[in-house]
């Protein structure tokens, strides 16, 4: 394998551009870092060699940094013109993961961050920029498929930038809690960034989740439509994050994910309706029994028993036996039959008024 070239340039600030996966309009630079860091420019400089970064691979004499957006503006705006860069072949890979290790200091005090990078690994490889490990192992619904027809998961993700526990190789809760947020973007999205930065932690962006997690099975078992749902959820993130903001954190509301979630969904789909598929299990109960069920087995037991005797007994009493027999059909028969036609009536109202006489008919 031939050596990489590096080597430290001074580069330009007005040649330098951002790392190609950093997008700062969704994850803006800190002002009082920028600040920080001029003040620290005055007192010892800008430390050339600080910042990786790449050739342009479409511009010529431009550069893209792999990291350090805060230390470049902060350049600027001390009215520094050139900083040494160091100058490497780079592949997007290797960008997009000095982008995320840079930055994980980060993570702990604003989850966007992470969410943010997740989705730039997923982007890039739904347009075949890096590659990550195939699927495998995990179960279906725990699968996520791109336009192209790519499949990939959160140990794949997470995997490839290192986000892994050494105790069990299973993501970090941060990296878990992010991808959860970044499948749910659409609806927690504006939810997670209304929530100040110094409250936008793990647990915080958890409980916006949770909440649009609860709402989505409570539409689901609502049949709700596909409307109503995303109304429902984008209701119950809302009511998350401003829960989490009144109450100053995750520690105080680290319960209210599902209370919100079920809240939203009454709100915005109704009040849980009767329970329709247990119901449905009752019924099938019902037919199963009616499958199995044999009326005549004790009576056929009973008569059984007769066999040995009935060269000693008179016609007269058989007869007898056999005509309460007869009427048994006829009267449980009769009844059955009523029942059957009964649950065929296709008028709801109706068809309960006759089943309710039916069967007060049946006690008496």
């Amino acid at each position: 394998m031939k050596p990489k070239r590096v080597h430290i340039e001074m580069v330009s600030l007005s040649a330098i551009e951002p790392n190609p996966y950093r997008r700062v309009e969704k994850y803006p630079l800190d002002e009082e870092k920028i600040q920080g860091l001029m003040a620290s420019f005055e007192n010892s400089g800008f430390w050339d060699g600080s910042i990786q970064a790449r050739a342009h691979p479409r511009k010529k004499s431009k550069y893209q940094i792999a990291f350090g957006h805060h230390r470049i503006e902060a350049a600027k705006r001390a009215g520094i013109g050139a900083v040494g860069l160091v100058i490497s072949d780079r592949t997007d890979e290797s960008m997009l993961r000095m982008m995320a290790d840079e930055n994980r200091e980060e993570f702990c005090s604003d989850v966007r961050v992470t969410i943010e990078t997740l989705a730039a690994v997923i982007e890039a490889y739904g347009r075949g920029e890096i590659e990550l490990e195939a699927v495998t192992t995990v179960r279906k619904e725990a699968q996520y498929v791109l336009p192209g027809g790519k499949t990939y998961s959160l140990g794949t993700v997470a995997r490839f930038l290192g986000w892994i526990k050494k105790s069990d190789h299973q993501a970090t809760t941060a990296c878990r809690v992010a991808f959860e947020a970044y499948l749910l973007r659409e609806s927690a999205d504006s939810a997670i960034e209304s929530i100040p930065v110094n409250l936008r932690t793990v647990g915080a962006v958890k409980t916006v989740v949770t909440a649009v997690e609860t709402a989505r099975h409570d539409c689901k078992k609502r049949r709700a439509t596909r409307a109503k749902t995303q109304e429902a959820e984008k209701a119950a993130a809302t009511a998350a994050a401003q829960n989490v903001v009144k109450e100053a954190g995750f520690k105080k509301a680290k319960n209210a994910g599902e209370r919100i979630g079920h809240q939203a969904t009454e709100e915005v789909a109704g009040p849980k309706p009767k329970s329709v598929p247990d119901v449905r299990v009752y019924i099938q109960r019902i037919s199963n029994k009616c499958s199995q069920l044999s009326p005549y087995a004790e009576i056929a037991t009973e008569v059984r028993m007769l066999i040995p005797h009935l060269d000693e007994i008179d016609p007269n009493p058989l007869s007898k036996l056999a005509d309460s027999l007869e009427s048994m059909v006829q009267r449980n028969g009769n009844m059955i039959l009523k029942l059957v036609d009964t649950l065929r009536i296709p008028d709801r109202a109706f068809r309960k008024e006759r089943l309710q006489s039916l069967l007060e008919e049946v006690n008496r």
